[in-house]
């Protein structure tokens, strides 16, 4: 009996550790100049308007898919179930791909107001809507997979010759109503893990009302619960991952733009504080110590590449602004 029991003991332990050092991994960042530079080399051509930031687009859901150990926010079987990390990172990675890909319907290929939304970009927005837990026929991987065949149509359409044109205009108004997406999203990020570490913060939520509870601190747990501020953690990690992907992405199909602003160095400065976010964890787990404790506080550090990176962001806009006169 007791032989019977270690051996379960033993295998238990066993299949937590493959997954925790396996399935428990953030694949490398694509660069798509990469794919730029070989497309040229193949073809003789340059990429039409739109290709390569539609391509990290298609990359990031892609490789949410088909990472080490798939995608495992639909499961709900043991032992994928019991993985934690994993899926809070996929869900902040299907934030930033909801975010861009909303824009590239509202902005980026549309000449303006008036002018009819783009089909397959349409298609995909709402299947990547789908709910990232959801694990009942049709479940959420299959169903971005179709918002993948949907993007890749789109994409296709945007070469010459192709059947129904599809736009892709690169203009600075464009990248800078997406960049205002970006850095609320990296303020609210860093905002939450900030708050994790257990802050008190002033209540600026009622500012400028005639409420009693304007501008007093608010409270929060000095000690916020493990599983809270791991999931905030995750969950900003993926966003970060998939945002370098898409300035990347841009990087190439905005580079006129970018000159014609001397904003190209801005754009890279906010990559740069992605990448930093994005340093391997060396810590055998996360820690939300006190500020100027012994033991690093890793929601804190990670809050505060996000403020950088979101500051970064505010300036790279400005840049773009200024071709506009405003």
């Amino acid at each position: 009996m007791l032989k019977i029991l270690g051996a379960l003991v033993g295998m238990v332990l066993l299949v937590w550790a493959v997954m925790m050092s396996w399935y428990n991994h953030e694949p490398v960042v694509v660069d798509p100049l990469k794919h730029y530079v070989a497309h040229k080399r193949t073809q003789k051509q340059a990429l039409p308007p739109g290709y390569e930031t539609t391509e990290v687009l298609i990359e990031s859901v892609t490789l949410l898919l088909t990472k080490r150990g798939g995608y495992l926010a639909d499961d709900v079987y043991p032992p994928w179930v019991f993985l934690d990390n994993v899926p809070h990172w996929e869900f902040g990675v299907l934030t930033a791909v909801r975010d861009l890909n909303q824009s590239l319907l509202d902005d980026f290929s549309r000449s303006g107001a008036s002018s009819a939304e783009d089909p397959d970009l349409k298609q995909a927005v709402a299947l990547f809507q789908t709910d990232y837990k959801r694990s009942e026929q049709p479940n959420a991987a299959s169903q971005f997979e179709k918002g993948i065949a949907a993007l890749k149509a789109y994409q296709k359409r945007l070469s010459p010759g192709s059947g129904t044109p599809a736009h892709f205009y690169a203009t600075a108004e464009n990248l800078t109503a997406w960049l205002a997406v970006v850095e609320k999203r990296l303020s609210s990020l860093s905002r939450s893990l900030a708050v994790s570490s257990g802050q008190d913060r002033i209540n600026t939520e009622l500012a400028d009302t005639a409420s009693e509870d304007a501008g007093k601190p608010t409270p929060t747990v000095l000690d916020s619960p493990w599983a809270y501020f791991d999931d905030q953690f995750y969950t900003a990690r993926g966003t970060a991952w998939a945002m370098v992907m898409y300035l990347r992405g841009m990087e190439v199909d905005f580079a006129e733009v970018l000159r014609a602003n001397n904003a190209m160095d801005a754009l890279r400065q906010v990559i740069r504080e992605l990448e930093y976010a994005l340093a391997p964890l060396e810590a055998p787990m996360l820690r939300n110590g006190p500020q100027y404790g012994l033991l690093a506080n890793q929601p804190l550090i990670l809050a505060n590449y996000l403020s950088l990176a979101s500051y970064a962001v505010k300036d790279l806009s400005l840049h773009l602004q200024a071709d506009d006169g405003s």
